[in-house]
């Protein structure tokens, strides 16, 4: 992503910005996962063609998940939330059926 003008974040080794003026491109990539989001339309879409023809890759559209992370968008935002992550957490340890506590100490 580098030769192609994106920059590699200090904080995140899975994150790439690429920022002119008045617009961005952020990739969060996870092994064979890519998030690919922009305030310009035009070059993200731009940069999703240059993927295309440089690698084999399936456009999913707006995600709705993402590394267990729900993302809804609306006019108002982004809402991000693990709720169906925790639901297989607790599953997966076999306390699906318990009742909440306000304290989890009796």
């Amino acid at each position: 992503m580098t030769n192609v003008g994106f920059q590699h974040s200090k904080y995140d080794y899975a994150l790439f910005t690429w920022t002119t003026e008045n617009s961005f491109i952020y990739l969060l990539i996870y092994v064979d996962d890519i998030l690919v989001m922009g305030n310009n339309e035009y070059h993200v879409i731009k940069f999703k063609e240059y993927l295309l023809s440089t690698f084999h890759i399936k456009d999913l559209g707006p995600p709705k998940y993402f590394l267990g992370i729900e993302i809804a968008q609306n006019d108002k935002g982004i809402g991000l939330n693990q709720r169906k992550f925790i639901l297989e957490i607790v599953l997966e340890v076999g306390l699906l059926g318990c009742k909440p506590a306000v304290i989890p100490i009796e």
